[in-house]
């Protein structure tokens, strides 16, 4: 802001052996005045910026969010189909095999592939054990 001074002052010369005496008289007007006001946009701007940043992170982690418990929904219908079918279908196919393979109605070639088949369905579930519990970490981290 533009301000007004005024000072007196009084001081010795030991050349002229005499005091000296004065005034001072001064006007501050400032150059830059606009200069607060462009600071003080600036932080506004960057307030904006800032709350803009978050509500898309916001959306982004709701996204995610909401893929994850869609994933989880999904490997949880397939956990549950090994659980009522494909245990038992697994173990059908292993018990079936030992059977005929013993009794000499298929060699070992059919014998090895049709406990390929049950172990398959038995590795297809750790898979979506492992999926599935993995999706629910994620959603752990998160909320966390």
């Amino acid at each position: 802001m533009p301000d007004i001074s005024f000072d007196y002052f009084q001081g010795s010369n030991s050349t002229l052996n005499t005091n000296l005496f004065g005034y001072q008289l001064g006007f501050k007007i400032p150059v830059f005045f606009w200069s607060q006001t462009a600071k003080n946009k600036v932080a506004q701007i960057a307030e904006e910026i800032g709350t803009k940043e978050f509500e898309v992170y916001q959306i982004q982690l709701t996204t995610k969010m909401n893929a994850l418990k869609t994933e989880v929904t999904q490997l949880q219908k397939a956990l549950e189909y090994y659980e009522n079918e494909g245990a038992a279908l697994s173990s059908e196919i292993i018990k079936i095999a030992n059977k005929i393979y013993k009794n000499g109605e298929i060699d070992i070639n059919q014998y090895i592939k049709s406990l390929e088949s049950a172990f398959e369905i038995k590795l297809n579930h750790l898979d979506k054990l492992n999926a599935y519990n993995q999706a629910a970490i994620a959603i752990n981290h998160l909320t966390l």
